[in-house]
């Protein structure tokens, strides 16, 4: 109903609540006593209270040692909202290489928008898709963040850095060669290299023909990129087959 605003004679105003989410449109005309009818006045606006929410999943989350995958993944990014504002949304990643230094990142794939159907929260919402591909053997991180065109922020979401390798280690054994027999004493030396080397999964078997064999040593040294750990025997005579020695 139309009430008279105080000390404006002529004046009159109505109250309407708009407080649910959804696109309104008002409209308001007014006849006087001699019925007179005023021109129809319309106003349309959209009230949008909803934060948006973000998914970032991967299609490989078969990792090793917490944070190392030895194949390509995808991270797909799923926005739901129903006025999502696509200049407010980033899709921020970084790629180094072994050594910590930046490297050119994968772009994110451009924006789709579908119903959200079954997963909607709230009528007419969408869902908005984008992917990244990591395919390069760096040490990745991905972060997203997101708003409506209402200017609610929705809560970001990040995966910890993570490397890909998909190169198997070098290993050679040099100082002594296969199916030769030795008169006097040798020193096998082991060599295994690999950017992510990891000692414990790195082992050796030596099998003797003396009992009294020194205990083998390690060392790390560097090979350039790649770091590297070397084993070294001690100077007994050995032959094939005998006792197994592991570290």
């Amino acid at each position: 109903d139309f009430s008279p605003v105080h000390g404006e004679p002529g004046v009159w105003f109505a109250q309407v609540t708009c407080d649910a989410d959804g696109d309104w449109i008002l409209l308001a005309h007014m006849t006087d006593p001699v019925g007179q009818t005023s021109d129809l006045v319309r106003s349309s606006f959209t009230i949008d209270m909803t934060k948006p929410v973000i998914n970032l999943t991967f299609d490989n989350n078969d990792s090793a040692n917490g944070n190392y995958y030895k194949a390509n993944r995808t991270a797909t990014i799923t926005v739901f909202d129903r006025n999502a504002d696509l200049s407010a949304t980033q899709i921020m990643v970084t790629a180094k290489d072994s050594h910590g230094k930046p490297v050119p990142a994968p772009a994110p794939s451009a924006w789709t928008v579908s119903s959200a159907g079954s997963q909607s929260r709230i009528r007419n919402e969408k869902t908005w898709k984008a992917t990244v591909a990591f395919t390069g053997e760096c040490r990745y991180s991905i972060s997203v963040r997101s708003a409506d065109k209402a200017g609610n922020v929705a809560e970001s979401m990040k995966e910890s850095e993570f490397i890909i390798d998909k190169t198997l280690p070098d290993l050679s054994i040099t100082d002594v060669a296969d199916q030769t027999a030795y008169a006097g004493a040798i020193a096998p030396r082991i060599d295994s290299s690999d950017a992510n080397l990891d000692d414990y999964a790195t082992t050796y078997t030596l099998k003797a023909a003396h009992t009294r064999i020194r205990p083998w040593t390690s060392c790390r040294r560097s090979t350039g990129r790649r770091p590297a750990r070397t084993w070294l025997t001690g100077t007994s005579p050995i032959s094939f087959p005998m006792t197994t020695i592991t570290p």
